[in-house]
């Protein structure tokens, strides 16, 4: 498995909703680098390997880069804790533990393999305790001693842009606000893929085109782009000796067979524009998905799905990542 390691400047600035990209839009932004660089006959076999499983790719998760070693965080899996009443604490304790976004690697596994199926009302809960203290950057956990210099300053914050529309009728002018994250050291960001060995040079390659294009939306402007890319080929899953469910790292589109694996998700809506090259762009029909952080009662799959726009056709990712968890021992 390679995990893509992307490290942005100071004070880059990404249009982006929060600090994950979509495995739906980084798929669209690799088919684009793989097109640019490798030709259309190159993008056919590219498109292909993905729809045949031997590509895959997780969404873009936020890590931070440490001095000796670096700290990847995976979505909290959407499952509910063991029953209310349980958990001594504040509200405001309870509250802090609710709005956590992120896990440590480790503690996500952690997570994980405390997972259990309850048979008397059919539902799968977890028991990990959360700690108050492990909590830093609002919606970061990490089961360790969450070192200082992380806890003085957050490195990142959204940035309200201001824009004006002008109606071509009257002129009349509307002023209006996106927002943009900014970011700085230590966060980085990095996604997981699977290839085949054919494809893993041209993977790199697309990667190194992509990061100098931007990922997301108004790279016109600067938006997304990184100074550095780091690919390392690592055993990234732990080995999981008696498997309880799956958990997805990327938006999904289950097949009608598949729906019935499917027990606690959130869907998301997938939409925006896909860049064809040369200027030209296309308007995605909004798709509703599964998230990241799903759980699953079996694998799934998902699929690659096409759309056409008059004679154009845009192929949509809702291929499925997911890691398996349970008792590690």
């Amino acid at each position: 498995m390679m995990i893509f390691k992307l490290f942005p400047g100071e004070r880059a600035l990404l249009s982006w909703k929060d600090l994950t990209f979509s495995s739906s839009s980084l798929f669209g932004g690799l088919s684009n680098a793989i097109g640019e660089l490798y030709g259309e006959g190159e993008l056919r076999k590219f498109i292909e390997a993905f729809s045949k499983n031997e590509i895959n790719i997780s969404s873009v998760f936020p890590m931070i880069r440490g001095e000796t070693q670096d700290i990847l965080f995976l979505p909290r899996p959407i499952l509910p804790p063991k029953l209310e009443g349980k958990e001594g604490g504040s509200s405001i304790e309870s509250k802090k533990i609710k709005r956590i976004k992120w896990l440590s690697v480790n503690t996500f596994f952690e997570l994980g393999k405390s997972i259990v199926y309850d048979d008397s009302d059919k539902s799968y809960r977890f028991y990990y305790v959360f700690s108050n203290s492990n909590i830093f950057w609002n919606d970061l956990f990490y089961a360790q001693d969450v070192p200082a210099e992380f806890k003085r300053e957050i490195p990142f914050r959204k940035v309200e842009v201001p824009h004006a529309s002008i109606d071509r009728l009257d002129f009349s002018s509307n002023l209006f606000f996106t927002e943009d994250i900014m970011v700085k050291n230590p966060l980085g960001f990095y996604f997981l893929c699977e290839a085949l060995d054919v494809w893993r040079d041209k993977i790199k390659n697309a990667v190194s085109f992509l990061l100098d294009e931007g990922l997301g939306g108004e790279r016109s402007k600067g938006k997304g782009i990184f100074e550095e890319v780091k690919v390392e080929e690592v055993d990234f899953l732990p080995k999981v000796k008696k498997v309880i469910g799956y958990i997805g790292l990327s938006l999904t589109y289950p097949s009608e067979e598949e729906v019935s694996k499917i027990y606690s998700f959130s869907l998301v809506k997938d939409d925006g524009f896909v860049y064809m090259g040369g200027g030209r762009s296309i308007k995605k029909s909004r798709v509703m998905m599964l998230s990241e952080g799903s759980f699953y009662k079996g694998e799934v799959k998902g699929k690659l799905f096409e759309e056409r726009s008059g004679n154009i056709v845009v192929f949509r990712n809702g291929k499925a990542f997911t890691v398996p968890v349970g008792d590690l021992s």
